[in-house]
């Protein structure tokens, strides 16, 4: 959204039931590391770029508590998954937008509500 003298890529929502708006501070991806094995059946820990993620696969192994099925691999490469984290920590977003806009809703059939409902967008 847009602040005074500049664009900010804060990702807020209005919440109705507080009247108050809500900061999301979204999480995204920062690396993305698998475990795989060569040719010769040896152990390979390599980074791969985010758009190879798969979430049948790339389990987050910090919560596994079992190793078996698809966590199997993470008694041996604890690191291996998707990290995510906020955009301060490096993580991939959108970029912040300059054409943000505010549009307005209502219905105008009679006996409808009297409310107008306000869209805000920041991010695509």
């Amino acid at each position: 959204g847009q602040v005074i003298g500049e664009f900010s890529h804060t990702l807020m929502r209005y919440r109705i039931s507080t009247d108050r708006w809500e900061d999301l501070n979204p999480y995204g991806r920062i690396s993305l590391t698998r475990m795989m094995y060569d040719f010769r059946g040896q152990q390979v820990v390599q980074e791969l770029p985010l758009e190879s993620y798969n979430r049948d696969i790339d389990v987050d192994c910090s919560n596994a508590w079992r190793f078996d099925g698809k966590w199997a691999h993470c008694s041996v490469c604890a690191d291996c998954g998707l990290k995510t984290g906020t955009r301060d920590k490096g993580s991939f977003l959108p970029e912040e937008r300059g054409d943000t806009a505010l549009v307005s809703f209502k219905d105008f059939t009679p006996g409808a509500v009297d409310d107008t409902v306000a869209m805000f967008g920041g991010f695509r």
